[in-house]
């Protein structure tokens, strides 16, 4: 009853008022929702964008670590191996040229 008394006294030019003022409301709310949505499909982009970007700087860095690796190569071990053989032939050879040297050259 009270509400049927509340419009009753209420004149046509309040209603009038207070629908003018309610389709602003909606208009302002109906803008901000639109607003709201396009920040929310900018965020959206906006990790996107940061993720990719992360990424792109962790595959930079291990692609950096690879060629660190790839900048010192690795010595084969035949390598090694081979050095031993020179080397100890070259003494073998320093051995019998100075044995050759003091046979010639010996008082005997």
């Amino acid at each position: 009853m009270s509400s049927r008394k509340f419009q009753a006294d209420l004149d046509e030019e309040t209603i009038e008022e207070l629908k003018e003022q309610l389709s602003k409301r909606k208009a302002d709310f109906e803008a901000l929702l639109k607003e709201n949505r396009n920040q929310v499909v900018e965020i959206s982009i906006l990790r996107r964008l940061r993720k990719r970007f992360i990424d792109e700087i962790e595959e930079s860095s291990t692609k950096e670590d690879e060629m660190e690796v790839k900048e010192e190569p690795e010595v084969p071990r035949d390598v090694g191996l081979l050095t031993i053989l020179v080397f100890s032939l070259s003494m073998v050879a320093f051995y019998y040229f100075c044995s050759y040297l003091v046979r010639k050259y010996s008082l005997g």
